[in-house]
């Protein structure tokens, strides 16, 4: 009886120690729930001539957005713009409202110096000024592109996404070479293509650059909607060609096919045997009637035992 009496206050203690155990992991696991992670950002800048003037873009993407609220926009000694934060991983392209350079200016051949800051709320700075970073999160894993040299002059094929690029249509692309070290021809236009309807999707576009200057150390590509906004850009020497491996430059349509006539139903030839024909009918019965007698055979036999 003593022992029994003792075990009571022990199982009643290790009873609480097990669930105040419980209660604060399921605490802490709530906790950890409602901290939201950091947000991480990944942008690049580009320019678009438009007539005899610049315009600064500003393509990024929160791979993570946490409780990201809006981003700044700096650049150096010029313009500060604020935009609400993006949904995450939704590439979104700001234009610089307030930048714009004449084309003829020698120092926008030079990148300006442009930083962002991610800011919660009430401004909190969640990530510090940063530069540009991340461009293969700013490119869809469908888009594609390559360019091959030939003389002074460059072919550039594309392969556009399925979808368009973060859920718009891809309209036209612009095409810039990059020298190194910077020239005049960086921020100008070299060849574009545009339609009027949605460019294909199910092809790769050959697009030919005249006249470089030198050889480039690669091209600037801008993805545009119907409206002349930007949707996406990248600059380099090729992205993602694995999605061009396979696909023909100019597919040739499908040839038509010929409606098939429906068969006619025929009758059976002379002496051969159809569902409708007597002495199949005959066969069946025959058949049924051997299983019945045989069945009928064997109880018999297994009674007369």
């Amino acid at each position: 009886m003593v022992l029994a009496k003792k075990r009571i206050p022990l199982l009643a203690v290790g009873i609480v120690l097990f669930l105040s155990l419980l209660f604060t992991l399921y605490g802490l696991q709530r906790v950890n729930a409602q901290t939201p992670p950091d947000p991480d950002i990944s942008w690049d800048q580009a320019f678009d001539s438009r007539g005899n003037t610049v315009d600064l873009w500003v393509v990024m993407v929160l791979t993570v957005k946490g409780d990201a609220e809006t981003v700044e926009i700096s650049v150096v000694g010029d313009v500060t713009q604020t935009v609400d934060a993006p949904d995450e991983g939704v590439i979104t392209a700001v234009k610089v409202s307030d930048f714009e350079a004449a084309a003829d200016d020698d120092s926008i051949y030079q990148d300006p110096d442009v930083t962002l800051r991610v800011l919660g709320s009430a401004g909190a700075e969640l990530v510090a000024s940063s530069a540009p970073g991340g461009a293969e999160d700013l490119v869809p894993s469908d888009l594609g592109w390559k360019y091959e040299l030939r003389g002074n002059q460059a072919q550039v094929q594309v392969k556009l996404p399925e979808d368009g690029v973060s859920g718009n249509q891809v309209d036209s692309f612009k095409v810039y070479p990059v020298y190194d070290p910077r020239l005049r021809g960086d921020h100008t236009s070299a060849a574009s293509l545009n339609a009027n309807d949605p460019l294909p999707t199910d092809r790769i576009l050959n697009l030919i650059v005249s006249n470089l200057r030198a050889e480039p150390a690669g091209f600037r590509l801008l993805f545009l909607d119907g409206y002349g906004n930007l949707l996406t850009l990248h600059e380099g020497t090729s992205i993602n060609e694995a999605v061009m491996v396979g696909v023909p430059e100019h597919p040739a349509p499908p040839p038509e096919r010929p409606d098939r006539p429906a068969p006619t139903p025929e009758p059976p030839a002379a002496g051969d045997f159809s569902p409708g024909s007597g002495a199949l009918i005959a066969m069946m019965l025959a058949g049924l009637f051997l299983v019945v007698v045989g069945g009928a055979y064997v109880l018999q036999t297994r009674r007369t035992r």
